[in-house]
């Protein structure tokens, strides 16, 4: 018995593994394509891009962000319990739930495009707004197939789907974007959302393929399935939309603060008599220049935290406190070990990440990234303690917490940008408020409930110094090289991949992180591997 155990937590290591990677994966193909988008549509351009995301994000979360997970957990609990004919049940109305939320959520998209991007005051977002529309029906069929495999306990078809429509997403919006921005920016814009549905789209059709063919596997074992449908059609719809709700409700809060964000930031604009052309540009210069590298290791953090779900919960169902605690704390520790030097690096390489990125040269911009280097600190522990709290089953409490925060920042919004009139430095202002409140709420319940203590000196005190050395000589070795060579760009890349490899020696000599902790986190083991092979590791 304790052997099949063992195998079942492995299996869902593995599998959890498998999905880190490839969102990883994902992130990190979203991070380069983002990079020619920016050089190509411009501020102003990446204005219109991003108010048309904010938008569609805020819908797809209504209508379809829970799907996957709603569905991989009712498929999960029936096939546990043999019960194939019923599962496949689910997957019928799930698939009519998609059909229904999906074209609602595409209907509203398309034909209030123009009200949403008025509202937004940047109007010519509205092409951009119709482009993006059909790709939430087809997300919402998506999402039903990938919890489908998921609830079967393989992770495989999902990981490869997001791969396939992520590097999709990345080769045809930007070919799209440069054929039609001879038109204008904003079909420009359009252009750059044509891949978010094509990349779906074919994510789709993979998983089509393969559930085609298994299915006759599948036909198998509902044929020897002796169990009965217990559930009728409404019956099996409010169980799809009960499971569902909950989870969008939680995604909700935090989407809302985005788009609050960007209505705020240029209503504020328009009310200080800035044109819309310039809303736009302003725009472009936060979500498309400033997020995206801020949000890089928030992301990866984002995919780690995914990974730390199931591995509490498993601890939790078999009432293994001291494990919790363990686990806990080494997620903690982990995700600091990113953080920190990502913090770090951004506040003293602002201006040439920027201009090898972008082009940029606005020393404002610089400062905007060294001003909010801080928040990725703020937001990654925050999003971890959330991944653990939805381990520990207290799913509404990060949604409690942000609400909090969120109508904090409001006030806050208010006052920098409508009184004190600080345009772009106070909404990052506001987000490092934000950030700090979110985290500390989080992270205080983590604590009330596991009675953990933090190791404070390894968590947070180590990672801070190795990553203060290498900021040091990150610095000291772009100017020196810059010096020698006056090529920038050379220069930064040289940089940074010295400052990775010192911060990397410096973590493992330090004893920061050892060989055990190392393979209790996601993709530990291959680091490891990598740490033996180029002996920093004994």
């Amino acid at each position: 018995m304790k052997k099949n155990n063992n195998i079942s937590k492995n299996s869902i290591v593995m599998q959890g593994s498998i999905l880190v990677m490839a969102s990883i994966i994902v992130r990190l193909i979203g991070f380069i394509y983002r990079i020619p988008l920016v050089r190509m549509l411009g501020d102003e351009g990446m204005g219109y891009y991003s108010v048309a995301f904010q938008i569609y994000s805020f819908v797809l979360v209504i209508s379809s962000y829970g799907i996957p997970i709603a569905v991989s957990k009712l498929i999960s609990a029936k096939i546990s319990l043999g019960e194939h004919k019923n599962a496949h049940h689910i997957f019928k109305g799930a698939l009519l739930f998609a059909l229904i939320s999906g074209g609602i959520g595409a209907s509203v998209i398309w034909f209030g495009a123009d009200f949403f991007a008025n509202m937004m005051n940047t109007p010519l977002a509205a092409n951009a707004l119709r482009v993006l529309a059909p790709t939430i029906l087809i997300v919402a069929f998506l999402g039903v197939l990938r919890g489908y495999f998921q609830g079967m306990n393989t992770m495989v078809p999902t990981a490869l789907s997001q791969i396939i429509e992520q590097v999709l997403n990345a080769v045809i919006s930007i070919l799209a974007a440069w054929l039609l921005i001879g038109s204008g920016l904003h079909w420009g814009a359009a252009g750059g959302t044509i891949g978010t549905g094509v990349g779906a789209l074919f994510g789709l059709l993979f998983m089509i393929v393969i559930y085609m063919m298994i299915r006759p596997m599948l036909k198998r074992k509902q044929a020897y399935d002796s169990s009965t449908q217990a559930e009728g059609f409404l019956t099996l719809q409010k169980t799809i939309s009960l499971t569902i709700v909950p989870i969008i409700l939680g995604t909700t809060v935090f989407q809302l603060t985005n788009i609050m964000d960007a209505y705020m930031f240029n209503s504020a604009l328009a009310f200080q008599g800035f044109t819309e052309n310039q809303v736009a540009s302003y725009y472009g210069i936060l979500d498309g220049k400033y997020k995206v590298i801020i949000n890089l290791p928030i992301s990866l953090g984002s995919a780690l935290a995914a990974a730390t779900v199931p591995s509490i919960a498993t601890s939790l169902v078999s009432g293994h406190k001291k494990e919790i605690n363990h686990k806990v704390n080494i997620a903690i520790r982990f995700i600091m070990l990113i953080a920190i030097p990502a913090a770090v690096g951004a506040l003293i390489m602002a201006r040439p990440i920027l201009m090898l990125l972008f082009n940029e040269t606005n020393p404002a911009v610089a400062n905007m990234l060294r001003i909010g280097s801080i928040t990725i600190v703020f937001f990654c522990l925050s999003t971890i303690s959330v991944g653990i709290l939805q381990g520990l089953d207290r799913i509404t409490l990060p949604v409690k917490h942000s609400a909090i925060a969120m109508s904090i920042k409001i006030v806050v919004n208010i006052l920098l940008l409508f009184v004190l009139q600080m345009d772009l430095y106070g909404i990052i202002i506001s987000n490092i408020i934000f950030s700090v409140i979110s985290a500390y709420l989080n992270l205080k319940a983590v604590k009330k409930i596991t009675g953990i203590k933090l190791n404070i000196k390894k968590a947070f005190i180590m990672p801070l110094i190795c990553s203060s050395i290498m900021g040091i000589v990150v610095f000291a070795m772009h100017q020196l090289l810059y010096y020698i060579t006056n090529i920038d760009k050379l220069s930064t890349v040289s940089a940074i991949v010295v400052g990775i490899g010192v911060y990397g020696i410096l973590v493992i000599k330090t004893n920061t992180i050892n060989k055990r902790e190392l393979l209790s986190v996601p993709l530990g083991h291959k680091i490891l591997k990598i740490c033996l092979k180029l002996k920093i590791i004994d």
